[in-house]
């Protein structure tokens, strides 16, 4: 089955018994549209997806460190994370998606996730909602725009 549009340059199809000729007239925007839209798309979230890396490594961060001290056991994940990556901005940023990870994990009903939070800390421990936020909410944003430059990648590799 042949494409329904052809664009400037394009081979034409042989019909009636001519043969194929390159296509010299007509539109040359009708698939460009899409493409150069995709094209912003991810071009406009990696710089979007940048926005939450300074809210991340400094005001979520001190949020973060609140939710570590409640939350940490002996031999969970976050208590070595938290001992492995001091407080530099990779390990603010690395300690950060480890929480966020715990974070997710225990919102989920069902004991397989409340078993996987709990290898990061105790998942039984209340949290104020705000502190939450201040995790969830930044690295949810950087996330889903990594997402968006995937796909749009994804898609323009496909053109």
């Amino acid at each position: 089955m042949s494409k329904a549009v052809v664009l400037l340059g394009d081979l034409g199809s042989d019909h009636q018994g001519f043969p194929p000729t390159p296509v010299i007239a007509g539109s040359a925007c009708c698939e460009l549209d899409t493409i150069v839209m995709f094209a912003y798309i991810g071009y406009f979230s990696v710089f979007l997806g940048l926005i939450p890396l300074p809210i991340i490594v400094t005001i979520g961060f001190r949020y973060v460190a609140l939710i570590e001290d409640r939350v940490a056991t002996d031999s969970g994940g976050i208590a070595t994370a938290r001992m492995f990556w001091q407080g530099r901005v990779i390990g603010r940023f690395f300690r950060s998606s480890n929480v966020f990870a715990y974070l997710l994990l225990r919102s989920f009903p069902g004991s397989f996730f409340q078993q996987r939070a709990s290898l990061l800390g105790d998942p039984d421990v209340r949290l104020p909602r705000l502190w939450q936020v201040w995790v969830m909410a930044p690295m949810i944003f950087l996330y889903l725009m990594v997402a968006n430059v995937l796909i749009a990648s994804a898609i323009l590799k496909m053109q």
